[in-house]
């Protein structure tokens, strides 16, 4: 387990999980030229942690990182709550840190954060990172799905340190930042057990 975001918060995969199922959580695949796999998948009860790369990276030496948890003993917390919890936890790992959100918003009945994370220069690491982040209140858990872009390092988090060769590349990072937005906006929900909304439908 390598990602940084994923690190701060495993621990609460060693707690109980809830007995009833009465949502079942939706995400799309990850729309890139590159095929995306699924690389980790662990779950126990209503616990689940998967972890998705580019089918040219692995969860060891990745530069893109999709990131799907579900915390059953954290049901009760609102998700912005939740949120600040792992952004304070993030600080610590990381040399530099700016913050977007958390933003409360409902969608499909459920209670919805999002925000992003830049880390400047992760301790230890020669990177350092973006990260958006999604988190819904279901009735069983809450749900956390982050996109993690690895970066260069740079002193002022949140700015990019791309030099001038690598124009196209930063370009692209803003491109793909961007798409990361829309994807966890209109391709990660929450569907109630028997939702007849249309993009609940099997």
């Amino acid at each position: 387990m390598k990602s940084m975001s994923v690190a701060l918060v495993a621990l609460a995969l060693l707690l109980p999980a809830a007995a009833s199922a009465a949502e079942r959580l939706v995400v799309a695949p990850y729309p890139a030229e590159i095929p995306w796999t699924l690389a980790t998948d662990q779950r126990q009860g209503r616990m689940m942690l998967q972890e998705y790369v580019p089918v040219d990276q692995t969860v060891d030496d990745y530069q893109d990182m999709l990131i799907v948890q579900a915390f059953p003993e954290s049901r009760t917390l609102p998700p912005a709550t939740f949120m600040k919890a792992m952004i304070s936890g993030v600080s610590y790992a990381c040399e530099g840190v700016s913050v977007n959100g958390p933003v409360d918003r409902e969608e499909g009945g459920y209670k919805v954060a999002y925000g992003q994370i830049y880390c400047g220069h992760q301790l230890g690491k020669p990177d350092g990172a973006h990260i958006f982040i999604k988190m819904i209140q279901g009735k069983d858990a809450m749900y956390v799905i982050q996109r993690e872009f690895r970066v260069p390092p740079t002193k002022v988090a949140g700015t990019l340190a791309f030099g001038a060769e690598d124009k196209d590349r930063a370009l692209a990072l803003i491109k793909d930042e961007a798409a990361a937005n829309a994807y966890l906006t209109d391709s990660v929900f929450l569907c109630a057990d028997g939702a007849s909304e249309a993009r609940c439908k099997p």
